[in-house]
């Protein structure tokens, strides 16, 4: 019976239900965006697969220490600033030094591991980090069971594809002639990721309230629609959905996997509807190659630019049916402060329909 209970705690662990033991009062860096460097090691589960010695987690202390008083002190300077000088919480995106020192404490088969978690974080079907990046006010608990649901797809992803990638130390020279193994590991680790999704969105469903996931999802639209002001109506995943292959979309997107239904399978257009939303938006395509050097002249250019796809949208809108529009901003949602472009053209989307 006690063997049984031992297996039972491992399980929930696994699952991200467990907790990591903190000191009372200490905080809680699993209930925060850190870099994931120290939720590797806040993860037992992770520490464990880097099969770390005695002597490591001594030496590393000392660098996680310091590096979480630092983020805790440009935190606290940054939530003390003024509700309109702050547009979310405070995250840091990266940090080279941290990655850099503790990578330095391992030998080279520990390194690797190191860094392929930190890929592996990196293409996340789960991207726990986002739950801040859109300031969802989850709950200190909810953070912990994403990071939770974080490390169940990393080791999942570490046995189920193999690194033939060797990543260099920050000390060594790179070599581009090796990028073919890594340029191959991306695609496979997604396919990986394509078939945990149905795990992901069952604990997903667990951890978070439907308003939550719905918000989740329209800050995800909202901004790939930031990048992408047109395109996002013509990305169709179905076929890499099913082939459980990269996106081949030509944009940033391609090396995330979408967990969301993009709006051109929500939408349904009609033949009719698609040639004239296609139409509309070939007419305002660029590519960033044909933007002048000049700052000024740049952001003219720019400017107008912006104008048009508002207006393109404006008319494609006018190709929508009433429901379509209805499912079209649901999906989006209303647009947050910072998003000028999706406020204005939600503005003059309500103008325009309030008048039929």
């Amino acid at each position: 019976m006690q063997a049984f209970r031992f297996i039972i705690v491992g399980m929930v662990l696994t699952m991200g239900r467990g907790k990591v033991s903190q000191a009372a009062g200490d905080p809680n860096f699993r209930a925060m965006a850190v870099s994931p460097v120290i939720s590797i090691f806040e993860s037992p589960d992770l520490r464990d697969a880097l099969r770390l010695t005695a002597e490591q987690l001594q030496e590393s202390q000392p660098v996680l220490d310091d590096w979480k008083s630092r983020f805790l002190a440009a935190k606290a300077k940054y939530d003390a600033r003024p509700a309109a000088y702050r547009r979310g919480p405070y995250i840091l995106w990266r940090d080279t030094a941290l990655v850099n020192s503790v990578s330095d404490l391992l030998d080279e088969e520990q390194h690797q591991k190191l860094h392929q978690m930190l890929t592996l974080f990196r293409l996340s079907p789960v991207q726990a980090s986002a739950a801040f990046r859109f300031d969802l006010e989850l709950k200190e608990e909810q953070h912990e069971q994403l990071l939770g649901l974080e490390t169940q797809w990393v080791l999942h992803a570490m046995n189920e594809v193999d690194c033939e990638y060797r990543f260099p130390r920050h000390t060594e020279e790179r070599d581009i002639s090796k990028l073919g193994a890594l340029l191959r590991y991306g695609p496979e680790v997604l396919r990986v990721a394509w078939t945990f999704t149905p795990v992901r969105d069952a604990r997903w469903n667990e951890i978070l309230t439907p308003l939550q996931a719905k918000h989740w999802k329209q800050r995800e639209l909202q901004s790939i629609f930031a990048f992408r002001k047109l395109d996002v109506l013509l990305l169709d995943f179905r076929s890499a959905r099913e082939s459980k292959k990269p996106l081949n979309t030509g944009t940033w997107m391609d090396d995330k996997i979408p967990y969301l239904v993009p709006p051109f399978e929500v939408l349904q257009f009609s033949e009719d509807q698609l040639i004239g939303v296609r139409e509309l938006i070939d007419s305002v395509r660029y590519t960033s190659d044909s933007l002048p050097n000049d700052p000024a002249e740049r952001n003219a250019m720019l400017a107008k630019r912006e104008q048009q796809e508002m207006i393109c949208l404006q008319k494609i809108e006018q190709i929508m049916t009433e429901q379509q529009r209805e499912v079209f901003w649901d999906m989006i949602g209303e647009p947050t402060a910072g998003n000028r472009f999706l406020k204005a053209l939600k503005t003059s989307s309500d103008a325009a329909w309030s008048k039929r």
